[in-house]
């Protein structure tokens, strides 16, 4: 809404005024922080995992997207757009118990007992062409459709 466009245009023209230092912040999981997205723009986020290898897992709190970052594009959240100030737009949930049907007409569905998780991390989904059932990618299967 409107709070959000405002917020996002003073913390912009903050940082534009302000840039951070690249390198200074070191992520630590649960932090706030911003995170320059692939536009360059810089967005509200919560760290989510930091791997030993240098990658940071974060959750954009406004937008509710997620992505693995280098640390050189994170920055301490400056506490004037905190979410003591506007509380975070964005709610993750997960969903339980859900079972996915086949679709006898079109052939589509889960393969096997478990079948696929809805973890939107998880990797995308391709059809099978000799069951028509969706299955997720393997590491060592390429996505047909990259």
């Amino acid at each position: 809404g409107a709070q959000l466009e405002k917020l996002m245009e003073n913390m912009r023209a903050e940082v534009g005024a302000h840039p951070p230092v690249e390198g200074s912040y070191a992520p630590r999981r649960g932090d706030f922080c911003i995170a320059k997205f692939v536009d360059g723009e810089w967005y509200r986020a919560r760290v989510e995992k930091v791997e030993s290898g240098g990658k940071v897992h974060i959750f954009y709190i406004d937008y509710g997207n997620k992505e693995t970052l280098p640390p050189s594009r994170l920055a301490p959240l400056p506490p004037a757009f905190s979410p003591r100030v506007l509380p975070a737009q964005a709610t993750e949930y997960t969903f339980a118990f859900i079972q996915v049907p086949q679709d006898v007409s079109t052939g589509w569905g889960w393969g096997g007992s478990g079948g696929p998780d809805l973890n939107p991390n998880s990797g995308s989904l391709t059809r099978d062409p000799q069951t028509s059932n969706l299955a997720p990618n393997s590491p060592s299967t390429p996505d047909p459709n990259p």
